[in-house]
Parts: C-alpha cells; sequence; structure tokens
C-alpha cells in the first residue's frame, strides 16, 4: 500500500513538472510573437503558407529595395546578410513547427521553378496551424472559448481574403494576435453588427425562425429563395466582400445580387454585405442568441474578446 501511495505522489510530482515545463514552453512560444522579427515573419505564415527559403529572399528584396548603394557592393552586403536572415527565419520557424507549440505545419511540396529548364525541388512548406498561437494565448490569460466559438474564429479567420485585408490593415504595426483583437472589435463585435443594422437597409437574415423560410426582400435575384439557400450562397460573400473591399476588383464569381447596376461596390454596400455574411455565421455556429426575456442579442464570444483585449 505505501508503495502504491508513493508511486502516485510521484506521477503527481511528475505531471506537475511537465505542466509547469509546458506552460513556460507556450509562454515562451506567445512572447515570440511578439518580438519585432517574431510579428514580421509570423505575420507573413499568418498571410499565406510559405517556404523558408522564399521568405528569406522576401525579406532581402525588402531590405535592399531602396538601397542607393552600388550594385556590386548590394550584392555583397545581401549574401553577408542573408546568412542572418537565414538563420532569423530558420530560428523561429523551427520554433513554431515544435511538437510542443504546433504554431506551424509543414508539408513537403514539389516547387516549380520559374526557370523552365530547371527541375523542380521538394521543400518544406509551412501553413498555419489554425487558431491554435490564439487559443494558447486566450488559455493562459485564463479564459475559456467553447468549442463552437473556436469553430466560428478558425472558419472566419480561415478565409485568405480576411487574412489579407488584417494583414493590409494591420501587418506593419501589431503582432498578429493584437491583430486579430482590433479587428474582430471593429468589424465583428456585436455592436457594430447592430449599429450596421440600424443604420443601413439591406438583406436582413437575423429575424427569420426557420432557415425554410421565404426571404422577404426588393431584389429580384433573391426572392423567393428560402433563408437556407440565401445562406448558402451569403456565407461565401466573406471572402468575396473582402476581396472587392480590400481592392481586388475582380468580380468574377460575385452572386449578380450584390452588385449594383453601376458595377460598382461602394463602401456602404460592402458594410451591408458585411453585415449579412458575418451575422450568417455567427448564426451558424450559434454563437450569438437572443435572450427571451428582453429580446436583445448577447454574444458571449464578444465579452471574452473585449476582456482579453482591455486586459
Amino acid at each position: 500500500m505505501k508503495k502504491i501511495h508513493l508511486n502516485n505522489i510521484i506521477s503527481l510530482v511528475l505531471q506537475h513538472k511537465m505542466a509547469l515545463l509546458k506552460k513556460e514552453i507556450i509562454g515562451r512560444g506567445l512572447g515570440s510573437l511578439e518580438t519585432e522579427n517574431g510579428k514580421r515573419l509570423f505575420f507573413r505564415y499568418f498571410l499565406e503558407p510559405s517556404t523558408q527559403k522564399f521568405l528569406i529572399e522576401s525579406f532581402l528584396d525588402e531590405e535592399f529595395l531602396k538601397s542607393k548603394m552600388e550594385k556590386s557592393k548590394r550584392q555583397k552586403e545581401r549574401v553577408r546578410r542573408k546568412g542572418a536572415i537565414k538563420n532569423l527565419v530558420s530560428k523561429y520557424t523551427s520554433a513554431w513547427n515544435s511538437k510542443e507549440l504546433q504554431y506551424l505545419i509543414s508539408e513537403r511540396k514539389e516547387i516549380k521553378q520559374k526557370r523552365c529548364k530547371q527541375e523542380n525541388n521538394f521543400e518544406e512548406v509551412y501553413s498555419l496551424n489554425g487558431l491554435k498561437f490564439f487559443f494558447d494565448y486566450c488559455e493562459e490569460k485564463g479564459v475559456n472559448l467553447e468549442e463552437n466559438e473556436n469553430d466560428f474564429l478558425n472558419k472566419l479567420f480561415g478565409y485568405k481574403a480576411v487574412r489579407k485585408f488584417i494583414f493590409n490593415k494591420y501587418g506593419n504595426e501589431e503582432s498578429v494576435i493584437n491583430a486579430i483583437f482590433k479587428f474582430y472589435i471593429k468589424y465583428i463585435s456585436i455592436n457594430y453588427l447592430e449599429k450596421l443594422r440600424n443604420e443601413s437597409i439591406g438583406f436582413r437574415f437575423d429575424t427569420y425562425k426557420s432557415e425554410n423560410e421565404i426571404v422577404e426582400c426588393n431584389d429580384s435575384d433573391v426572392k423567393n429563395h428560402t433563408l437556407k439557400q440565401v445562406m448558402k450562397e451569403n456565407l461565401s460573400l466573406i471572402e468575396e466582400t473582402f476581396k472587392l473591399y480590400s481592392g481586388e476588383r475582380n468580380l468574377n464569381g460575385v452572386p449578380k445580387w450584390i452588385l449594383n447596376s453601376k458595377k460598382e461596390y461602394p463602401e456602404e454596400k460592402f458594410l451591408i454585405d458585411f453585415y449579412d455574411a458575418i451575422n450568417l455565421l455567427k448564426t451558424k455556429f450559434k454563437v450569438t442568441k437572443k435572450n427571451t426575456t428582453n429580446w436583445a442579442i448577447e454574444d458571449p464570444l464578444d465579452k471574452k474578446i473585449s476582456k482579453l483585449f482591455l486586459g
């Protein structure tokens, strides 16, 4: 009995030490996202999958873009700097891709060469492992997100156009975590969405009780569609809306009913469609709900995000 009791104590001590070690590793990992080099590099992975080789060359190009050195001197300096940047990219990438953090996942892919005579080679392509880094931050701060809230955030920030919008707006100033907070509070919070609803005239879907109920609106392309049909189409608007609003004026694949007769996409129309898309996404993942007493819309996730951002 004493031996079994002693083994249990040893096991508990080891578990406690492992938990402390894991917490320390996560703390260092999150801290690396806040350093100047870490912010810059992780934002690139947040934007799109990449290889270390591509990022090294990209950073070198940015560093020497406005250089006034003579071409020969610039080439020598570039070679000298390449080693330092290579070590920096490798150090951060390896840490984020480690089993302990898993903020990045890697896959060996065939990379096509620009010059047709060169053979294609295989390189490790690193991509974001969902929002694991963000969920680690929430957990470290003592804020527990529900499974549906995690799913909603992963879906929202899984859109490439959304990530590009965030990168263009905050990439030069903020870490990815702070950028997510600022973006969410400014564009996704229920207060902002409700303000849009009160100030604009658009398609209002949140009042319908059944997804098979007929949607009533003035647009002939949408009239007599069920809410379920409109939801399916409208969820894809998030990416298309961001593309249009962030300057990518390619209208291919955009439902014609979101465009006006002049084929323009003014900010007011963007805000209306963006409200609908986000509102439907929140509804789909049951992030928002109505209080049965006063019918006010409640959003626990908003409160958690605000708490994290304001500290």
